[in-house]
C-alpha cells in the first residue's frame, strides 16, 4: 500500500493537497494460481465541499484562526480529510475453478440478504475474461455507497448500499494510527487511544478537557506516570522559549532495563537509548530484544512548511508527534496514573482540575502548576504558580444517603423545595 507522503496538521492544508492512495496486492490461490488486485484512491472535489461545510470544519477553522490546529473538532476533521471517498481499481486473474465461482456467488447472496441495494445490469458492457474493473463512490456524509462491477458477463452497479459512520474513519490513512485504531478508535469515544495535544494557546487532554493555556519558557510537566504502570517509567517535559519554537525531553525505562531518552528541538532530534538500533524501510528503531518489540520507532514526515516528526514508544504505548511548535500524544498504557499537562487519562474530565497542590479551576493556574523550578523558569509563570498554590482546595468526598422507597424520596424532595 502507498499511503500518503504528505500528511499535515492542518486542516487547511490538508484540503488543499490533493489525497490519493495507492492498493496493490497477490492473493495466492493453490500453489500457482493467485489473484491481482489494483486500487487507487482519491478524494473527490465534492467531498471536500462537504468537508468545508460540516459544522465541525467551521468549528475547526475557528481554532485554526487562533494557531491551534489539533483541538478535538479540528482532529476529526483531519480524519476525515484524510481518507479517499471514490475508488477505482482492477482485480486480474486465471481461469477459476467452479468451487471459487460457487464462493463468489455464494458471498453475493450473503450480502444480499445483510444489505439493502438498488441493482441494476447492463449485459453489453464487458470486459476481458480474467479481469474485473470495480469502481465504487462512498458518500459518508449520507452513509452509502454505490459500487460497480464491469466483468465479461457484463457490468453490474449495485447503488445505495448501506454504509456506516465510521467509515471514513476506517478509511483514513492518518499517522501515527492505523485505520483499524482509528475506527476503534471512533467506536470507543476517542477513549482507545486518547490523544493529548499542546497547541498553540490551548490543551486538550487525554480525557477531553480543552483548556486555554499558553506554554513558556519553563518546563512543565506534559505527561508523567506516577505509578510506573507495568514498570514502566514515563516523564515527558515541555517548553516554549519563544513564540512558535517549542522543545521537548522524554524519558523512558522499560521494566526490561531497556532505557530511551529523547530530545526535540526545532532544528534537531536526538535518540539516545541503550537498545539496539537498526533502520528499515527510511523508519530508525531502537528494538528491546529482551521483550522482543520496538522500543522506538521513529520517522519524518512532511507537513507543511516544516517536517513533522513521528515516534512510537515502546511498541506504540506512546505514540507522539511534533511539529517544532505543538505537541500531540496518544497513548495506549498509561491510564489513571498520569499528572501533567495532559490530565489523569482517567476519561472523567472533572479529574483533569487536579494539581500537585489541589484542585484548581482557572486555566492558566491549572498549566502553571505543572512548571518546574529552575534558572530559566520564566517569572511570570514562576508567580501564577504561587497563586495556583494559593488558590488551590482540596476535593472532598460526600456519600448520598441511600433511600430505599418512593415515600423516603418524596420527603426529600418536599423538604428541598421548603427551604427554598
Amino acid at each position: 500500500m502507498t499511503k500518503p507522503e504528505f500528511t499535515p496538521l492542518n486542516f487547511e492544508l490538508a484540503l488543499k493537497n490533493n489525497l490519493t492512495m495507492e492498493f496493490d496486492a497477490d492473493i495466492l490461490i493453490g500453489k500457482t494460481d493467485n489473484i491481482h488486485l489494483k486500487v487507487d484512491g482519491k478524494r473527490s472535489e465534492m467531498y471536500k465541499e462537504m468537508l468545508l461545510n460540516d459544522p465541525l470544519g467551521k468549528e475547526c477553522l475557528q481554532d485554526i484562526s487562533k494557531n491551534n490546529l489539533y483541538q478535538k473538532a479540528c482532529y476529526k476533521m483531519l480524519l476525515k480529510a484524510h481518507a479517499p471517498d471514490y475508488f477505482k481499481g482492477t482485480l486480474s486473474y486465471k481461469d477459476l475453478k467452479n468451487t471459487d465461482e460457487a464462493f463468489i456467488f455464494n458471498l453475493y447472496e450473503l450480502l444480499e440478504s445483510w444489505y439493502d441495494w438498488e441493482k441494476e445490469e447492463d449485459v453489453y458492457k464487458t470486459v476481458d475474461d480474467g479481469k474485473l474493473e470495480i469502481e465504487a463512490q462512498a458518500f459518508y456524509y449520507e452513509n452509502y455507497i454505490n459500487y460497480k462491477f464491469t466483468s465479461k458477463f457484463g457490468e453490474v452497479s449495485l447503488n445505495n448500499v448501506e454504509g456506516m459512520s465510521y467509515y471514513p474513519y476506517a478509511m483514513s490513512f492518518y499517522a501515527p494510527l492505523s485505520s483499524w485504531e482509528l475506527a476503534r478508535n471512533w467506536f470507543t469515544g476517542y477513549q482507545n487511544l486518547p490523544f493529548c495535544a499542546v497547541d498553540n494557546n490551548k490543551v486538550w487532554t487525554f480525557s477531553g478537557r480543552s483548556y486555554e493555556y499558553n506554554m513558556t519558557g519553563s518546563w512543565h510537566v506534559v505527561m508523567v506516570d506516577e505509578a510506573k504502570d507495568f514498570g514502566n517509567e514515563l516523564l515527558i517535559l515541555a517548553k516554549r522559549p519563544e513564540q512558535e519554537q517549542a522543545e521537548v525531553h522524554i524519558t523512558y525505562k522499560t521494566r526490561t532495563g531497556k532505557t530511551l531518552e529523547i530530545i526535540l528541538t526545532p532544528k534537531t532530534y536526538q535518540v539516545i537509548s541503550n537498545a539496539k538500533e537498526i533502520c528499515e524501510d527510511g523508519v530508525s528503531i531502537y528494538y528491546d530484544d529482551v521483550a522482543e518489540q520496538p522500543l522506538v520507532e521513529y520517522y519524518s514526515i512532511r507537513g507543511g512548511f516544516d517536517e513533522i516528526q513521528v515516534f512510537s514508544i515502546n511498541n506504540g504505548a506512546i505514540r507522539l508527534i511534533f511539529d517544532n511548535h505543538r505537541l500531540v500524544l496518544f497513548t495506549d498504557d498509561h491510564r489513571s496514573t498520569t499528572r501533567g499537562l495532559c490530565g489523569q487519562s482517567t476519561t472523567e474530565i472533572r479529574d483533569d482540575f487536579m494539581t500537585p497542590y489541589g484542585l484548581v479551576d482557572a486555566p492558566q493556574l491549572y498549566g502553571a502548576s505543572f512548571a518546574l523550578d529552575g534558572e530559566d523558569a520564566d517569572p511570570k509563570t514562576e508567580e501564577l504558580k504561587k497563586e495556583a498554590k494559593l488558590k488551590a482546595y482540596q476535593p472532598v468526598i460526600k456519600y448520598t444517603n441511600i433511600l430505599r422507597s418512593d415515600a423516603q424520596w418524596s420527603k426529600v424532595a418536599n423538604e428541598s423545595i421548603k427551604k427554598q
